[in-house]
């Protein structure tokens, strides 16, 4: 049988890895070696590299989960019965169904059509990720590929201001010279502290129950 405890494991691994760099980031700024122009420097160009521990750490739960919902299936049929969506996701995924990537819910449906010949269950709804960052929004849509819980949102309004100064920062686009404190990287690096646990906690309340 498949442990859900080897998904949790992974996960709170990278979560522990992520926090060790973001330790050395928030360290870096305040080596008195540095002058004022430097200490500036690396404190704005940090706020990239912790956007980039967030995405990371996300793009891997990404891989973690299907990796597990892959050898769970290989092991308990069953758990097809449980969640019809996540039975459309991985078909879809050796299946290859015509249908556009906007289009899950056609894919659900069709799924849905096909279980009803041989009586099984009803579908559930969901939404498809498919954006290229990951703000509130475009989090919830990537968990939601796994019906798993949004984040909170409570953070909706730190997370999207929290990419947004990375955008400029990054890009350069227009306010390349937009200045980060010290206690706003901080702030940065504990979102991005609370944004990893708790997705890690919804991944948690997802599969506890298909353990």
């Amino acid at each position: 049988m498949i442990n859900m405890n080897i998904l949790l494991d992974s996960i709170d691994e990278d979560i522990d890895w992520r926090i060790s760099q973001i330790i050395l980031i928030r360290k870096l700024p305040t080596k008195s070696t540095y002058d004022s122009s430097e200490t500036e420097f690396l404190v704005q160009n940090a706020v990239p590299i912790l956007y980039s521990l967030w995405e990371g750490f996300l793009k891997n739960t990404y891989e973690f989960i299907d990796d597990y919902i892959i050898r769970k299936l290989r092991i308990n049929k069953n758990y097809f019965d449980n969640d019809l969506y996540i039975t459309t996701y991985v078909l879809d995924k050796k299946c290859k169904f015509k249908f556009g990537r906007e289009d899950i819910g056609q894919k659900v449906k069709h799924v849905e059509k096909l279980f009803k010949l041989i009586d099984s269950p009803t579908t559930k709804k969901s939404k498809r990720y498919d954006g290229t960052t990951f703000n509130y929004k475009n989090t919830c849509k990537m968990l939601s590929i796994f019906e798993i819980e949004g984040i909170d949102s409570k953070y909706e309004s730190d997370l999207d201001d929290f990419l947004k100064k990375r955008n400029r920062i990054s890009h350069g686009d227009g306010d390349r010279f937009i200045r980060i404190e010290k206690d706003e990287l901080n702030n940065f690096a504990n979102l991005v502290i609370d944004l990893m646990y708790d997705v890690s906690l919804n991944v948690e309340k997802k599969f506890s129950k298909f353990s």
